[in-house]
C-alpha cells in the first residue's frame, strides 16, 4: 500500500471516529485549531497531504493513538526521499 493510501485510509478512520462519537465538524475542528472547512477537505480527500501536525491534533480531539500519525508521517517522508 503506497503513502497516498496509507493516508487515505488513516484519514478516512478520523473521519469514521467524528461520526461514530456523533460530532460535527466544528466539533472536532475547533478544538484541533483548524477550520471545520479544512477538516472537511482532509475528509474528502480534497487535501493530499495533511500535515502530521493537523492530524495529530485531531486525533488527539478524537482520542485516537498519536503513534499511527507518527507511522503516517514516517512512510510519506522516506517515500517523498525515495522520488
Amino acid at each position: 500500500m503506497g503513502s497516498a493510501a496509507k493516508t487515505s485510509a488513516w484519514v478516512n478512520e478520523l473521519k469514521s471516529a467524528r461520526q461514530i462519537r456523533k460530532l460535527s465538524l466544528e466539533a472536532v475542528a475547533k478544538p484541533a485549531k483548524i477550520s471545520a472547512a479544512y477538516l472537511q477537505k482532509i475528509e474528502e480527500g480534497a487535501v493530499n497531504n495533511p500535515s502530521p501536525r493537523i492530524l495529530h491534533r485531531v486525533s488527539e480531539v478524537l482520542g485516537i493513538s498519536h503513534a499511527r500519525t507518527d507511522e503516517e508521517h514516517h512512510t510519506s517522508t522516506v517515500a517523498k526521499m525515495a522520488d
